[in-house]
C-alpha cells in the first residue's frame, strides 16, 4: 500500500456536520473541527468551536461547509433570519392559522406572494377585492408540531399593515409559491 504525504500547510476549521438552516441555534452536535488546506480556505473562517455554541445562524450551511463569521449571530432565531435572507427594514409576520394548510413543503428561505382582501372604494361606496398584499415575502418559520398551522414570514414594510390587519380581523389568506 502506498500513502501520499502532502506538504501543504493546513488549519482546523469549523465544518456543518449536517445541513442546518438559517435561524437554526449552534449545537456541539451540529458542528466538528477538520484541517484544511490553509490557500483554500474561505475568508473568515472560524478556527474554534468554543464561542459557537449558542450562537444563530444568519444563512443556510449545507453538510461539509466551512462556518465563516458571516454566517452566524448572537441574535435570536427571527431576527437571524431576517438578516440572513432580508433587507434590514423588512418585518416578521405570522400569518393566520390555517394559511397555506396544502402547502406543508414550503421550508425557510422559500418566497411566496401573499393575497388578501383589500378595500375598493367604489363612487360613495366600499367593497373588498382580493389582490396582492405582498410580494416576495420570505418564509421564516414553518408549521413544526402536529396540529400547529402557523408559519412566519418576512415581508417589506409597506405589507406589514395589511397582513396585521387580516390577523386581527380573522381573514383569510393566500400563498402562491413563486419562482423568483
Amino acid at each position: 500500500m502506498a500513502t501520499v504525504k502532502s506538504m501543504t500547510p493546513t488549519k482546523p476549521v469549523v465544518v456543518a456536520r449536517s445541513d442546518l438552516q438559517a435561524g437554526h441555534i449552534i449545537q456541539e452536535s451540529d458542528i466538528t473541527i477538520e484541517k484544511y488546506p490553509q490557500a483554500v480556505l474561505p475568508e473568515g473562517a472560524i478556527a474554534d468551536k468554543k464561542g459557537l455554541i449558542g450562537k444563530t445562524l444568519k444563512k443556510d450551511i449545507f453538510k461539509g461547509d466551512v462556518l465563516r463569521i458571516k454566517h452566524i449571530t448572537a441574535s435570536t432565531p427571527i431576527p437571524a433570519q431576517l438578516e440572513g435572507y432580508c433587507s434590514k427594514d423588512w418585518g416578521a409576520v405570522e400569518l393566520p392559522v390555517g394559511t397555506a394548510d396544502g402547502m406543508k413543503t414550503l421550508k425557510p428561505g422559500d418566497k411566496i406572494d401573499i393575497y388578501g382582501e383589500v378595500p375598493v372604494v367604489q363612487g360613495n361606496q366600499t367593497a373588498t377585492s382580493v389582490d396582492k398584499i405582498a410580494e416576495n415575502a420570505v418564509v421564516l418559520i414553518t408549521p413544526e408540531k402536529e396540529g400547529r398551522d402557523a408559519y412566519v414570514v418576512a415581508v417589506a414594510p409597506e405589507s406589514i399593515p395589511a397582513i396585521a390587519e387580516a390577523v386581527v380581523r380573522d381573514k383569510k389568506l393566500a400563498v402562491v409559491v413563486i419562482n423568483r
